[in-house]
């Protein structure tokens, strides 16, 4: 039901043109991975399903940036699209890097610190997945992946007092730059590390302030929406893809048909608090 009211929705946008698609786009990953678990929030998109979507972002000429690269160089056009992927799962490197590597594409990866090293308590079943250490997120690196910060615990930011909050965000960046340095300098695309995004989405004036004071240049969140030379550079939008999309759904999130959902979520994700 849920499903044919969005669809409903999305025509009634298209009908009237109501979609906003001038922008860049940043796609949301979690896990590539045709592993069957119970995954409700559909974090997991088959091998076959990704491929597919690839093939049709270059058949259809979209120009795939790294998202620092959109940033810094202000490509907001809406044939702009970038990859990114949340958390840090061990599929990045062993299933999802073979397939971008094929079609010549990189991506971004945004790490939670402390699935690095085991310090994240295992209490939703995406924590049970396997993750990247330290070494195989080098491997990624040299490859010509880049990494953002998403925090140290796999935490909503909202949460945490502001000695905690700037710890969660700044403790993160030293730890991902540590990695980046400890390369060969003809490995890395570059020493800082400074994009984020946001942990479930969740964020509000104070986390953007931390996040922009620890030497961050811009954060993701995850409002679905396009990106254009407007945009506020720690609220970028980005497009969640899920396991359950069709080829024909994917298009349409491109097109803009669900960018309605952008004004619900920002006040789901969004908390003044």
């Amino acid at each position: 039901m849920k499903k044919i009211i969005k669809r409903g929705a999305a025509n009634v946008v298209r009908t009237f043109n109501l979609a906003n698609v001038s922008g860049a786009k940043v796609l949301l990953y979690h896990s590539i991975s045709n592993q069957k678990s119970i995954d409700p929030l559909g974090l997991r998109v088959s091998v076959e399903n990704f491929n597919e979507q690839l093939n049709y972002l270059l058949q259809e000429d979209y120009e795939i940036s790294l998202l620092s690269d959109i940033v810094q160089k202000r490509k907001f056009h809406k044939n702009v699209i970038a990859i990114t992927f949340d958390d840090g799962y061990l599929d990045n490197l062993e299933v999802a890097a073979p397939v971008l590597n094929k079609y010549k594409i990189s991506a971004t990866l945004f790490i939670s610190t402390a699935y690095l090293n085991g310090d994240q308590p295992s209490i939703n079943y995406w924590d049970k997945w396997d993750h990247l250490s330290a070494d195989q997120l080098k491997s990624l690196i040299k490859s010509g992946f880049e990494i953002g910060s998403h925090s140290h615990l796999h935490h909503k930011l909202n949460d945490f007092s502001d000695e905690e909050l700037e710890y969660q965000i700044r403790s993160s960046k030293e730890v991902l730059e540590d990695i980046v340095e400890s390369l060969p300098s003809n490995a890395s695309i570059g020493g800082d590390v400074e994009i984020f995004s946001y942990p479930y989405g969740f964020y509000n004036e104070r986390v953007k302030n931390v996040v922009r004071n620890c030497g961050f240049k811009s954060a993701c969140c995850n409002i679905i929406g396009m990106n254009d030379s407007n945009a506020d550079l720690f609220e970028l939008k980005r497009i969640s893809i899920l396991a359950n999309d069709s080829l024909d759904e994917f298009k349409s999130k491109l097109n803009g048909d669900y960018n309605w959902l952008g004004y619900f979520q920002r006040r789901q994700y969004y908390k003044k608090i």
